[in-house]
């Protein structure tokens, strides 16, 4: 995160990074809101704990099953509902600020 904010990767200030984060807004603009919030930052949790991201275990299902079938499905369905379950997070979480 430090890269991506422009503290370069020697940057071990863990509290000036937590303010830039909490400061940080779309296009660098106040007017802006922030880029991140509750809703999003759950959104993101939502996300990484549905979506199937783990190559080896799609490996174990394509060695267990033997075919490429199950392991993308499972990819394809994981995924898609790891997205819609994130995308509901943030907009009913929206709905609250």
């Amino acid at each position: 995160m430090s890269i991506v904010f422009g503290l370069g990767k020697d940057a071990e200030d863990e509290q000036q990074l937590l303010e830039i984060l909490q400061k940080a807004r779309w296009n660098d603009d106040p007017d802006q809101p922030l880029l991140f919030n509750v809703p999003s930052a759950l959104s993101l949790m939502v996300f990484f704990a549905l979506c199937c991201q783990c190559g080896s275990t799609l490996m174990v299902i394509r060695q267990e099953t033997g075919t490429w079938f199950w392991p993308a499905f499972t990819f394809i369905y994981m995924t898609s509902l790891a997205y819609i379950a994130a995308l509901l997070t943030f907009q009913v979480g929206m709905l609250f600020l």
